[in-house]
């Protein structure tokens, strides 16, 4: 029993766009922890050392920046998968993928791999 004939492009971009959605929903509490710390620390009584609310934001908002953009990238790439348009795009989000929600990211890249003979 195998998958029927040309939907590896659908199967990959599929994975893709929920790979991108899960990333982008980790991105967004990630930038939450980091306010929240921000605030945290900023709020504590005495004498607390200089810029050390800060570090929170500092760590936090970058990387939650990152994973957005990846998680853009996936999800586009995979719009891209499911409408059979541009296989490039589908192989840069499938990759993009991997390094948003590894186990969904592989078997996208194996299925976008597999799905270069349904684009023109």
């Amino acid at each position: 029993m195998g998958a029927a004939p040309g939907s590896s492009a659908k199967v990959a971009g599929t994975l893709c766009v929920v790979a991108g959605m899960c990333t982008m929903l980790g991105s967004f509490i990630l930038a939450g922890i980091g306010v929240a710390a921000f605030t945290a620390l900023g709020s504590v009584p005495g004498r607390a050392a200089h810029g050390l609310p800060l570090i929170p934001l500092v760590v936090f908002i970058p990387l939650s920046v990152l994973l957005f953009a990846l998680a853009a990238v996936a999800i586009a790439g995979g719009v891209a998968g499911i409408r059979r348009r541009h296989f490039w795009l589908l192989l840069v989000g499938a990759a993009a993928a991997v390094v948003c929600f590894l186990p969904l990211g592989v078997v996208a890249l194996v299925f976008a791999v597999l799905a270069e003979k349904e684009f023109d």
